[in-house]
């Protein structure tokens, strides 16, 4: 149920890219609440999340991880309602699309908590020696919820045209998230909290400044567990969302064969994240993720090279074929290294501060600085008409990245 509720999640944080990628194809201008297809609107739930992370996290930490993602799964629930229900027709335009950054930033704030609080709660449940097994399952959300929310606009666009799917069709897809709330109450009732490593913090403040005093803590928060983060964050942010953007508004490839592309090769992935999880039991978390996290960088221009080079133009002589093997041969090495990342990051922080210390590194590693890099890459394209652009950025960071990760590694531990 956890992972459904995660999944759900997921089916947000996609549904809100695979429309702006949808909109952004079309030639006309935006205005009124379709500012969710502008960059700006797009951009503001990535940055605002490790702020959700600091306060869900430390609420884990002090008052119980079940407790803390009841509360995140219900606060993304009302946001992303409230996402769907927003309408200019009633207020000015410029209002409403201040109204819908604001919503966007809460519902960034709200994904972080949710994700920050199911990964430390199944991990603490999770047995000793299977923790890259269960923490796996969680993993496979990610493109779970994808498949979804590509299947649920491109049924959406069977009935209604783009320009209605970008004026008001978006909001009826946000509508499925309200699924969360009642998943939260069920959660709540049914299913047990993880034990507290330390119970005696009862303020947030508290709990925050004892981290903030703590050296030996904040030293494993921002070495080894964010370098490697920020690696395998970036390379599975573009061969996951950017690919997107490279696929749509830059190779001019229709959206209804994207998701087809797209669909069939996460299909094909989705077995890998639970067998990646349990072989990182096996053989060490940390290794999987150092060769992982290199043979991406070494994998990532070639993916976009190839992509290119099988889109054909304007949409034209598309090879489908050739597009779906070259994103299962990449995704397959991406997922070695994303499959147990966020089991590796667990076990690398202080336990009295691991849901705080994990949200900080996830939400900086996956989504702070990968947006970032998709802003500056649209912005150099813009500017110079270089495709290429934000994969050499993505590229340069992943690879310094990388380089710290392996200089300060765990030397002794079977993580």
């Amino acid at each position: 149920m956890v992972s459904l509720g995660v999944i759900l999640v997921f089916y947000c944080y996609y549904l809100t890219g695979i429309l702006h990628f949808e909109t952004s194809q079309t030639k006309e201008s935006s205005s009124g609440l379709s500012v969710v297809a502008s960059y700006l609107s797009f951009a503001t739930g990535f940055i605002f999340r490790p702020l959700g992370a600091i306060y869900f996290g430390a609420l884990a930490d002090t008052g119980g991880k079940k407790r803390a993602l009841v509360k995140s799964f219900k606060m993304l629930g009302i946001v992303s309602l409230c996402m769907a229900l927003l309408h200019d027709s009633y207020m000015p335009a410029e209002v409403a699309s201040i109204f819908v950054i604001i919503v966007r930033l809460l519902q960034g704030f709200a994904t972080a908590g949710t994700v920050t609080c199911a990964i430390a709660y199944i991990y603490d449940l999770a047995p000793t020696l299977e923790k890259g097994r269960f923490t796996s399952w969680l993993q496979m959300a990610a493109p779970s919820g994808y498949l979804i929310a590509m299947a649920i606009v491109i049924l959406f666009k069977l009935f209604v045209s783009a320009q209605d799917l970008g004026s008001w069709g978006w909001r009826v897809c946000f509508l499925l998230s309200g699924l969360i709330y009642p998943l939260a109450v069920y959660i709540d009732r049914k299913f047990p909290d993880a034990p507290l490593v330390y119970a005696n913090e009862t303020s947030l403040k508290t709990h925050l400044k004892n981290l903030l005093k703590d050296r030996t803590s904040l030293k494993k928060i921002f070495t080894f567990a964010l370098s490697i983060a920020i690696n395998v964050g970036v390379l599975a942010y573009f061969f996951n969302l950017y690919r997107l953007y490279f696929l749509g508004p830059l190779l001019k490839i229709p959206s209804d064969a994207i998701g087809f592309i797209v669909a069939i090769s996460s299909l094909f992935l989705l077995p890998l994240y639970p067998l990646f999880g349990v072989i990182s039991d096996k053989v060490g978390r940390a290794k999987m993720c150092l060769r992982g996290g290199l043979l991406g960088i070494l994998v990532l221009f070639p993916y976009f090279y190839f992509m290119q080079k099988f889109a054909g133009t304007e949409g034209v002589g598309v090879n489908k074929g050739a597009l779906i093997i070259v994103m299962m041969l990449t995704g397959f090495i991406i997922t070695l290294s994303y499959a147990p990342i966020v089991a590796l990051v667990c076990d690398s922080v202080t336990p009295r501060y691991r849901a705080v210390s994990f949200g900080v590194i996830y939400n900086i590693g996956f989504s702070f600085i990968p947006s970032l890099l998709q802003i500056t890459g649209s912005y150099f394209y813009d500017r110079n008409a270089s495709i290429y652009a934000g994969i050499y950025a993505a590229l340069a960071v992943s690879a310094v990245a990388s380089g710290i990760s392996y200089l300060i590694r765990p030397k002794n531990t079977i993580a």
